[in-house]
């Protein structure tokens, strides 16, 4: 994999970070939010471990490509394995920008929610809860399971890129 390839990839993961840090501290600002909202900042949260884990995986990684000049040797079994190790990688940066874009649509939410009950007044307030019940809540369950599939799909990405590791480690 190229330099490019590495740091394009590296901001992937690094901006998805972002955009979960950002969206949880908006999220844990709001109080006495609908329902929706607090199982997204579940999610968020869940999502921000796992690409803090993505980040760690992908630095180790860059590491050992740095140290080698090189892609990492293919095992006895074939050049399967280092196709297989490429493509999770490649996937897991795309599942990471995916998240950005998840989270960003999070963060237009919150944002939404909180400026309608900004003004305080008890008309405004129940109009707020009306405007959440014909839209706010039908795009925070939306999205409230784009994260949890991006999450999915990291999680078997790793996965699959851990046996990947096992196999090479005990095949040599």
């Amino acid at each position: 994999m190229d330099p490019l390839s590495i740091t394009a990839g590296t901001l992937a993961i690094v901006g998805a970070i972002d955009a979960s840090v950002k969206c949880l501290r908006k999220l844990s600002c709001l109080r006495k939010a609908p329902t929706e909202l607090a199982d997204l900042q579940r999610e968020a949260t869940d999502l921000h471990a796992v690409l803090l884990l993505v980040a760690a995986v992908h630095e180790e990684e860059e590491a050992k490509i740095s140290a080698t000049g090189q892609e990492l040797p293919a095992t006895r079994r074939g050049a399967g394995t280092a196709e297989l190790k490429s493509l999770a990688r490649s996937n897991l940066e795309w599942h990471a920008e995916q998240a950005a874009l998840a989270l960003g649509d999070l963060n237009r939410i919150v944002c939404d929610y909180s400026t309608s009950l900004q003004s305080g007044k008890r008309v405004a307030s129940g109009l707020a809860s009306l405007s959440w019940v014909q839209n706010g809540r039908k795009k925070a369950v939306k999205t409230l399971q784009r994260l949890h599939d991006i999450r999915s799909n990291i999680n078997t990405t790793l996965g699959v890129q851990t046996r990947s590791e096992l196999t090479q480690d005990y095949s040599c």
